[in-house]
């Protein structure tokens, strides 16, 4: 469980990181206390967020590609 919200974290972080931050300071920042609040829920409440989990993650992972291929 640890290592799967690690890893979700690292490549949202560095995604968002590389991408976005020279051009959007406060989405990225925005972005990531989102990241934040939402890995905590998963800690908190353990299984019952894993429901929408790929749901989230697949649109961070989107969300990500389009700032790749943007900037």
């Amino acid at each position: 469980m640890w290592s799967l919200a690690a890893l979700v974290f690292l490549v949202a972080f560095f995604a968002i990181f590389f991408h976005a931050l020279p051009f959007f300071l406060p989405f990225f920042l925005g972005s990531l206390v989102f990241l934040f609040a939402f890995l905590l829920g998963v800690f908190l409440l353990g299984w019952a967020l894993l429901v929408v989990f790929p749901f989230v993650l697949a649109g961070l992972i989107l969300w990500a590609m389009l700032w790749v291929f943007v900037f």
